[in-house]
């Protein structure tokens, strides 16, 4: 009974539209906003894993020069000269190390960052996509109504 009455009815038509076309709108706004808050969110991800490679970074530095400063005291307290090639070639090996760690570790962590600021870019353009997509619905809507109108009047 009611879709008749909005069939046969212009005014009736009209207010279904526009109450479709803000439907679609609203739906589309929502979307965005949900978009955007997940993008501000991966974002800040993004800053913190670039905060938490700093800290592990400095860690793995803070590391080796107290193994660098463990061999020296080895060295001193062993009375060995400045020249000795077993402590030498134990500091090498622990820059070595720590250079590989720290190369495996800023890696990983670019890849990190480059995935959350991927994500956020995606979830923007989710959100503008989504009221696109709205907006295209709104105006479909209107021009359905407008031809069921120009049918009825």
């Amino acid at each position: 009974m009611l879709n008749f009455l909005a069939m046969s009815n212009p005014a009736f038509m009209v207010a279904a539209a526009g109450l479709s076309i803000y439907g679609s709108m609203q739906a589309g706004k929502a979307e965005q906003q949900r978009q955007k808050a997940i993008a501000a969110q991966q974002e800040q991800n993004a800053k913190f894993e670039q905060l938490s490679a700093m800290q592990a970074h400095n860690e793995r530095q803070d590391r080796l020069a107290t193994l660098i400063g463990m061999n020296e005291t080895s060295r001193a307290v062993n009375n060995r000269g400045s020249n000795d090639r077993s402590i030498a070639a134990l500091t090498k090996a622990e820059k070595k190390k720590s250079a590989t760690a720290d190369g495996r570790a800023i890696t990983q962590s670019m890849l990190t960052i480059s995935r959350t600021k991927f994500a956020a870019a995606d979830a923007r353009a989710s959100g503008n996509q989504a009221m696109r997509s709205a907006l295209f619905q709104s105006v479909n809507t209107g021009l359905q109504a407008y031809d069921r109108i120009s049918q009825v009047s």
